[in-house]
């Protein structure tokens, strides 16, 4: 029952772009006016930034890992450093789900929600770049001031102009790290379906679930986390679990074909053959000519 892939819209690519001039007043905006996270501080080892900054952020989200497992999962020997790629990749290898910060706006709220920023700076040039991970665990609107966990030190203050332009020079690249159940307020549907999808490609079964099921609270009139629970329980041999997942997803989006023939095959496996056939005509009853073809070469009843 491997359908997923063909019924979820196509995954949207987050932009970099934000506004300028907003940073300082979105600063001054922000009540409290001061916050600062209380996050243990790790100090950086020549060139692992990346390892320890990704450990600082997930230390109350996935304490059993390592600063040695994240070096294994993100140090890359020859290039001496950590990409981008490599933090997001090693979150959900973790269990975890990471969500983009977009702008200055959405750094201060993420702040405010308890919830530390990992951020890719580029303290040089563009003609002879410093490439930086470094941990946003604080602001200070009064004093324009924003507070790093970067290299040696802790709680490092950095006026909030040089602390953007750094990180515009890094690509304005910044993200949250947060459990499976702890979808952000402003994360977007597609952003969080494609952390259920990516985890349970590698195997993630279990925080994949917990992201779809939290995906259902905050997105109730969409039908696909109800079937990526759906694919996940067929995959563990509850099929019964998966046909009532499935019939409540066609509930959300009925005369859905690719649900319609879903939920045929499910009543089929269950014993339901007469419901099963039912779902089969009017499968075949949705379908156009073309898809007709497909759907009744694929039916085995």
């Amino acid at each position: 029952m491997k359908i997923l892939s063909l019924l979820l819209p196509a995954l949207l690519l987050m932009g970099c772009a934000t506004s300028k001039h907003r940073w300082a007043q979105d600063l001054t905006e922000e009540v409290p006016q001061e916050k600062v996270l209380d996050i243990p501080f790790l100090a950086q080892e020549k060139n692992m930034c990346g390892p320890v900054v990704l450990k600082m952020a997930t230390n109350f989200s996935a304490p059993e890992y390592t600063l040695s497992d994240l070096k294994e999962m993100t140090f890359r020997e020859e290039v001496q450093g950590t990409f981008q790629s490599d933090i997001l990749s090693a979150a959900r290898r973790m269990g975890l789900t990471p969500y983009r910060v977009p702008s200055s706006s959405a750094m201060w709220s993420q702040i405010r929600d308890g919830r530390p920023v990992i951020v890719f700076q580029n303290l040089g040039v563009s003609w002879l770049p410093a490439w930086h991970f470094s941990l946003l665990v604080g602001y200070d609107s009064v004093k324009d001031k924003v507070y790093l966990h970067t290299g040696t030190e802790a709680l490092q203050s950095i006026g909030i102009k040089r602390f953007q332009k750094t990180w515009e020079r890094g690509g304005s690249w910044s993200y949250v790290v947060t459990a499976p159940a702890d979808i952000p307020a402003n994360a977007s549907f597609e952003e969080a379906l494609q952390n259920a999808m990516l985890l349970e490609k590698i195997d993630q079964q279990k925080p994949a679930a917990e992201v779809y099921q939290q995906m259902i609270v905050k997105f109730p009139t969409r039908f696909e986390p109800h079937l990526g629970l759906a694919q996940i329980y067929y995959a563990q041999g509850n099929k019964k679990a998966a046909l009532k997942e499935s019939e409540t997803a066609l509930t959300k989006s009925p005369g859905h074909i690719a649900l319609l023939f879903n939920l045929s095959i499910l009543y089929f496996e269950n014993g339901a053959l007469e419901k099963a056939r039912e779902l089969k005509r009017e499968t075949l009853a949705h379908a156009s000519p073309e898809e007709r073809a497909a759907y009744e070469n694929r039916f085995t009843f």
